[in-house]
């Protein structure tokens, strides 16, 4: 009898151990499953216009967390990168896209300043795909989509902004004319391929 009993409080102990591991495992934070082709997701983000900003370069605080973030990412460290990205106005989603799944680091407002970053589950390829120019180039953003699905890239990097949403121009050397801008104008700071003070930049590093 005491032997039957033993063997039932180690059945019961074994069953609400698992009972236990299985509710931890089910509180894990996780990010959102969305079900759509990646193409139109890129299609979909929003981009603010031209002239719309006074400035986009960011202090490094903001730059230092947005990185921090992107790492967790990286890590699939949700408990720490889901609460860190809300506080930076991101989100993480889940895109599964067929056979492909993706996991994208976007605003969670459609504001349209800030990147979006797309990371493959299945790269093929050490190659990031970029869209430096998404609203004022047509098609690169969907270009980008196609190049990780075809060739297996690792990730992509979309633009927000309007390469000339902000009324400030940057440091850097080089001139242009493309936002109506006198001859001789440097890039704005919202050009985020001539802007290192930019979060999309800081994607890349």
């Amino acid at each position: 009898m005491a032997r039957c009993a033993i063997i039932l409080f180690l059945l019961l102990t074994k069953a609400f151990g698992f009972a236990a591991a299985e509710a931890q495992q089910a509180a894990q934070p996780a990010p959102d499953v969305a079900h759509v082709p990646l193409t139109a997701w890129m299609s979909s983000r929003p981009h603010v216009s031209a002239d719309s900003l006074a400035d986009m370069r960011l202090d490094p605080i903001s730059r230092e967390r947005f990185a921090e973030t992107l790492r967790l990412v990286l890590q699939e460290d949700w408990a720490r990168a889901l609460p860190l990205a809300k506080r930076i106005g991101y989100e993480v989603v889940i895109l599964e896209d067929g056979n492909f799944h993706y996991t994208l680091l976007q605003e969670d407002l459609p504001r349209g300043i800030g990147p979006s970053v797309v990371i493959s589950h299945q790269p093929r390829r050490n190659v990031i795909a970029q869209a430096p120019h998404a609203s004022f180039e047509t098609g690169t953003s969907e270009q980008a989509a196609t190049l990780m699905g075809l060739l297996g890239f690792r990730a992509a990097i979309l633009s927000g902004a309007h390469r000339c949403a902000s009324r400030t121009f940057v440091e850097c050397r080089g001139h242009t004319t493309v936002c109506g801008d006198r001859p001789g104008s440097p890039y704005r700071t919202s050009d985020t391929a001539h802007s290192p003070q930019t979060l999309f930049h800081i994607a890349h590093l």
